[in-house]
């Protein structure tokens, strides 16, 4: 079981969605998140690693949720959650 798995990140950003701008990764070793919190219920388009973007299964995020996701950007098109945050386990 990850540390993530036990509900605990030790470093979070905020997210600005961009369909152009990676997320800022954190200045240890260019991660990728580990996670990201949702604030406020809708919808999440990610960009992986890889470039795929994932939609479909973010559809309905609710407020309060974490999702568990490597992610290198939040796309603004298709993103309606808010006070989205980055969650690194450092």
């Amino acid at each position: 079981m990850s540390v993530l798995d036990q509900g605990v990140a030790n470093y979070t950003e905020s997210i600005t969605p961009s369909d152009t701008v990676d997320q800022p990764a954190y200045t240890y070793k260019g991660r990728l998140t580990d996670g990201i919190w949702v604030g406020g219920a809708g919808t999440l388009t990610v960009v992986l690693q890889d470039n795929t973007v994932v939609s479909a299964s973010f559809t309905g995020a609710t407020a309060g949720t974490t999702i568990r996701v490597a992610a290198r950007r939040v796309n603004a098109t298709g993103t309606s959650a808010t006070a989205l945050r980055a969650l690194y386990v450092i």
